[in-house]
C-alpha cells in the first residue's frame, strides 16, 4: 500500500493537482489578512471560519478530481497493470488525498499562527474553553485542535468526491463540494440534530474549539454550543462515515466493467 500511495503522489508531483493543497490555504491566508487589515484577532478567527466554511470542501473536491483525471483519460488501463486488486489502488488514491487534506490544514494552522505572531505577538490561550471570538485571537492549541478535527471531519468527503469525479466528471464533483460547504453551515450544525448530517459534524465541532458559530459570529458565553462533549462523538461519527464510504466506493471501483 505504501508504494501505491507513493505512485499516486508521483503522478501529481509536478502538476496543479500536486500543488493545490498548498495554493488553496495560502490564497485563503492572503485574502484573510487583507480583508481583516492584519488585525490579529479578526485574522485568526476569520481565516479559520472561511477555511472550513468556504474553501475546504472546494479544495478537496478539486484535488480529488485532479487525482482521477489522468487515470480516467486512460480508462484506468494504467492502474490495471499493477499486480494488485483494483480496490487497493482506489484506497491508495483515498489515502493520498487524505495526506493532502492533512497538509492543507497544517498550512492553515501554521500560517494563522505565524500571522498572529507577526500582527500582535504570541497568541493567547482560550480555545476549547469558549474564548476564541471575533475580537479575541484563536489560541495556538485551539488552532492545532481545529486542524486535527477538520482533517478527521472531512475525511469522509474524499471517497465521495473521488467517486463523483470518476463516475460523472469534474462538474458534479466540484458542485457537490459547494453544496456540502453551504449545507453544512445552514442546515443542522447549530442544532441538537447536528450528528445526523455528516457535513454538519466538523462545522459543529469548531464551535467549542474556536468559539465561532457556523455563520462566523462569536458563540455567546453561556451557549451550549461551547460544550466539548460533542468532540468525541463527532470524531467517531466522521470516522464511521469515512469507513463506510471507503468500503462502498472501493467495491464499486473493483468492478472494472463499470469504468
Amino acid at each position: 500500500m505504501r508504494e501505491l500511495i507513493k505512485a499516486e503522489q508521483l503522478k501529481l508531483k509536478y502538476t496543479f493537482g500536486g500543488k493545490i493543497s498548498l495554493i488553496s490555504p495560502c490564497t485563503l491566508l492572503v485574502l484573510a489578512f487583507l480583508l481583516t487589515g492584519g488585525r490579529k484577532e479578526d485574522f485568526s478567527a476569520g481565516a479559520w471560519n472561511w477555511w472550513y466554511a468556504l474553501f475546504l470542501s472546494g479544495t478537496l473536491s478539486t484535488a480529488c478530481y485532479l487525482s482521477v483525471k489522468k487515470d480516467g483519460r486512460l480508462r484506468y488501463h494504467n492502474m490495471r497493470m499493477f499486480p494488485v486488486l483494483p480496490r487497493k489502488c482506489w484506497m491508495a488514491k483515498i489515502f493520498s488525498c487524505a495526506f493532502g487534506l492533512l497538509f492543507s490544514n497544517a498550512v492553515i494552522y501554521l500560517g494563522i499562527l505565524l500571522g498572529g505572531i507577526l500582527s500582535g505577538g504570541a497568541l493567547p490561550g482560550g480555545a476549547l474553553s469558549g474564548g476564541a471570538l471575533w475580537g479575541t485571537a484563536v489560541s495556538g492549541f485551539g488552532g492545532l485542535s481545529a486542524a486535527v478535527l477538520l482533517t478527521v471531519g472531512f475525511l469522509w468527503e474524499i471517497p465521495v468526491f473521488l467517486f463523483l469525479s470518476a463516475r460523472f466528471g469534474m462538474f458534479l464533483s466540484i458542485f457537490a463540494g459547494v453544496i456540502l460547504s453551504v449545507s453544512g453551515i445552514v442546515t443542522v450544525s447549530d442544532t441538537s440534530f447536528w450528528w445526523l448530517y455528516p457535513a454538519a459534524v466538523p462545522v459543529r465541532l469548531m464551535c467549542p474549539v474556536l468559539g465561532i458559530m457556523p455563520n462566523g459570529l462569536p458563540v455567546p458565553a453561556e451557549s451550549e454550543l461551547l460544550g466539548t462533549d460533542v468532540i468525541l462523538p463527532g470524531v467517531l461519527l466522521s470516522l464511521m462515515w469515512f469507513v463506510i464510504f471507503c468500503i462502498v466506493t472501493s467495491l464499486w471501483f473493483g468492478r472494472w466493467e463499470d469504468m
